[in-house]
């Protein structure tokens, strides 16, 4: 029940990048993204200055969960920033971007190597966190982490029911709300951003509702959101300050509810409902039920197609299917769409092996006969596995990677019939 929280910078030295303007700066290969974990990326425009770097708008937060002795996690929290080029002697080098159109669509179909190419590594600046220590500085479930415009980390730990601030150089500040039903305390806190008048806004399930605080992190109000319903999808909140929380937008007798965003007027007001892009596909799941019929489990087939989908800052569902690298979205009142041309993600044997076996045992749980009844795991991966938009409005892709083998970790209790870990 503890971890680190790290702000790093990303730097890919002897190579300068042009990332201003165009699709080649809105789109971005986050690859070299290997192993397990939730990942999320930004970035922000070569030759900003260095203050800019710590203000909200970098939003850089490169999360990555990874396994500690003992079970511990650890959260590594990036701010991605492109290092300079040393000697002067470096060479422009990155994708192409060749538009065209088709109807009121405009194509943009990028090519070459992706923008920080493949030498990419994290450096430390600051590392918040102690296996064995203060409350203030151990971590429990991170959920969830933001910067204000100073510079300070909030983050959003569900297990200790509390946001905790830290300043820029990861001094613990104070900690805002805490376990409870009352004004300003959490049931199930899972998201936070800021609104664009620096009020703090953190989404809280266990109590259907938004919180509020002012910038000493008092409450300051709450928005009511439909209970009942809990997802991980972050909380989105535009450059107007509208804020988007993740609902069950349409529910038909028979048939798998569908998810769309809740939108909030920055003084509260429900808008809208926006439903989730959806397009005409077979989806490939496996179902198990118990004997008496009143449980039942269901799970998609590993590596299939879905759709994944986000918000811009302003407000544009951001979505494309996984079966095909093309990203769709909406630029200056149009439909805009961007390709590229990738090689198929192999699935390895092995790495099949474990992921079967890793499904029959969550399906055993529920009925003890089950068999493998369904689609069988498909030979290659999804082009992608995730979308996220930064405050600059950068798209990042979550590209599929080989797997990689782990060394055995003799300090995890693993079930004995468990596969050897990809």
């Amino acid at each position: 029940p503890y971890g680190l929280l790290c702000r790093a910078r990303i730097c890919q030295p002897r190579v300068r990048c042009n990332m201003g303007g165009g699709a080649a700066a809105n789109h971005v290969d986050s690859g070299g993204f290997a192993g397990a974990g939730a990942i999320a990326a930004t970035a922000r425009s070569a030759g900003a200055s260095k203050d800019s770097a710590s203000s909200r708008n970098l939003d850089w937060r490169t999360m990555i969960r990874r396994r500690f002795p003992s079970g511990a996690a650890a959260l590594a929290a990036a701010s991605a920033v492109l290092c300079a080029c040393s000697g002067g002697e470096a060479r422009a080098r990155g994708p192409t971007v060749a538009y065209d159109t088709a109807g009121d669509t405009i194509i943009a179909r990028v090519q070459g190597p992706a923008l920080w190419g493949e030498d990419v590594t994290l450096q430390e600046e600051v590392r918040v966190g102690e296996l064995e220590g203060a409350d203030e500085y151990t971590f429990g479930n991170v959920v969830s982490v933001t910067v204000d415009e100073a510079g300070a980390m909030y983050v959003l730990d569900d297990q200790a029911k509390t946001v905790r601030k830290y300043d820029a150089s990861g001094r613990h500040v104070q900690n805002i709300g805490r376990s409870g039903g009352g004004p300003g305390e959490f049931g199930q806190p899972h998201s936070l951003d800021f609104l664009s008048d620096g009020r703090l806004a953190v989404r809280d399930f266990g109590n259907a509702r938004i919180n509020l605080y002012d910038a000493a992190g008092e409450s300051i109000g709450t928005l009511v959101i439909p209970g009942g319903f809990y997802t991980s999808t972050p909380m989105h909140i535009d450059t107007a300050g509208r804020i988007y929380t993740s609902v069950i937008s349409d529910r038909v007798e028979g048939q798998m509810f569908r998810v769309g965003f809740q939108r909030f007027s920055e003084d509260g007001t429900v808008q809208d409902t926006i439903r989730n892009p959806r397009r005409d596909f077979q989806s490939a799941s496996l179902i198990a039920r118990s004997a008496d019929g009143k449980s039942m489990s269901a799970t998609s087939v590993p590596f299939t197609p879905t759709v994944q989908w986000t918000l811009d800052r302003a407000g544009n569902i951001v979505w494309g299917m996984t079966d095909d690298y093309a990203i769709h979205t909406v630029r200056d009142g149009r439909p805009f769409r961007i390709t590229r041309a990738v090689e198929p993600v192999p699935v390895q044997a092995a790495e099949k092996a474990a992921a079967e076996e890793g499904v029959k045992r969550n399906m055993k749980r529920t009925q003890p006969n089950w068999t493998w009844q369904g689609p069988s795991i498909p030979e290659t991966k999804p082009f992608f596995r995730s979308l996220d938009v930064a405050h600059d409005r950068r798209i990042w892709v979550q590209v599929s990677q080989p797997a990689v083998r782990e060394p055995a970790d003799t300090t995890v209790a693993r079930a004995p019939d468990a596969p050897p870990p990809l």
